[in-house]
């Protein structure tokens, strides 16, 4: 069994392009030169059981002195019909041993084998996954979304198709974990761990692909155990007639990033103080300001049923709780101190990396 270190650092070992398995390579399996030497070993025993009468752990000697060339003596003189069967035995096992090294060679200039404990690394650190991020596809967008959580603590696995846009993100990321399948298929979403998920991101190229991948992970997901909380999924449409359709199968929250794009370019014009301050928050590039959401699950029994006034925030670290989402979806901007913490309720605190820190001891 690896070793922990093995299990968490080993199977992200980049293997360079050109040591890489090629699909087209023709080399006999090390299986396959295993069976030959076994077999050949067999024979040697066999036959000089019966020609010289040895016992069968002298004709396994034999054989494997015969087979390894180490020019150890023989058990006793042989008569001209065993010198003629280890004649015919020794030529036989040079070809063989060749075979034998030569793939064994090609195996590890390929990368065969490295390539085989990284995957089987790999997937038992996948087996192990438990509130990570599933993100399928890995195109344009895809790539983005990964670039932007492997920077952040989030425990990311991609699930592509296509093994070219996942080489693109392993010299990036080589400690990226991914899954080579299809994201529509069911098999592809519990290997993925989605029973053990906290979110689903749906990237695919086509509204179709990703409404199916939606319905079957909400589908796969009534097989989750009723302690883990539901799945968050987030789909990507392209056309913005197909979002209710997405909502429909099951997302949570469809997002079309060219209304995005457009929206936030023409709000620069009217506001673009404003919107590159709460750029820089959302993407983390200023150090001295930042926000924090906080859901009431996430609060220390003495916190949980509170108002804001009670809990009094501001004044123990510093923090202004600039919003509040309710159970309902809907948002609360500067509510109001007397307002109370109710189950599914989450709070949007702002705050310098001084005061939020402070802030994250306080809430654990």
């Amino acid at each position: 069994m690896p070793s922990r270190i093995a299990k968490n650092y080993l199977w992200y070992v980049r293997i360079p392009r050109f040591l890489r398995i090629s699909h087209n390579t023709k080399i006999l399996t090390l299986r396959t030169c295993a069976y030959l030497l076994l077999t050949s070993l067999l024979i040697g025993t066999i036959g000089y059981k019966y020609i010289e009468g040895y016992t069968v752990g002298n004709a396994l000697y034999m054989s494997v002195i015969t087979i390894s060339t180490v020019g150890f003596g023989e058990i006793r003189p042989m008569s001209p019909m065993g010198r003629l069967f280890t004649s015919g035995f020794v030529i036989v096992n040079l070809a063989i041993t060749a075979i034998f090294v030569s793939t064994l060679t090609q195996h590890l200039r390929d990368g065969g084998i490295v390539f085989k404990l990284r995957n089987y690394l790999m997937k038992e650190e996948i087996t192990n996954l438990s509130n990570h991020v599933i993100v399928c596809g890995a195109g344009r967008y895809g790539r983005e979304i990964i670039d932007q959580l492997e920077d952040s603590e989030e425990q990311v696995l991609l699930i592509e198709r296509d093994q070219s846009h996942i080489d693109q993100l392993t010299e990036r990321h080589p400690r990226l974990l991914y899954i080579l399948a299809d994201a529509t298929n069911d098999e592809a979403l519990l290997q993925a761990g989605i029973l053990k998920a906290k979110t689903l991101m749906v990237t695919l190229g086509d509204d179709s692909d990703n409404a199916f991948t939606v319905l079957s992970a909400r589908q796969v997901c009534n097989r989750r155990e009723a302690s883990i909380p539901p799945l968050n999924i987030i789909a990507r449409v392209y056309k913005a007639e197909n979002r209710a359709k997405l909502m429909r199968v099951g997302a949570d929250h469809v997002i079309q990033p060219e209304q995005i794009g457009s929206f936030y370019m023409a709000t620069l014009v009217k506001k673009p103080s404003a919107v590159e301050f709460f750029t820089s928050l959302a993407s983390g590039e200023s150090a001295e300001v930042g926000f924090e959401e906080i859901p009431y699950k996430k609060l220390p029994a003495t916190l949980q049923g509170k108002s804001l006034l009670d809990m009094d925030l501001r004044r123990k670290t510093g923090v202004s709780v600039v919003a509040m989402r309710y159970p309902d979806g809907h948002y609360v901007v500067n509510p109001d101190p007397t307002s109370k913490l109710v189950k599914g309720t989450s709070l949007i605190a702002l705050g310098d990396a001084e005061q939020l820190k402070k802030l994250s001891s306080i809430i654990g």
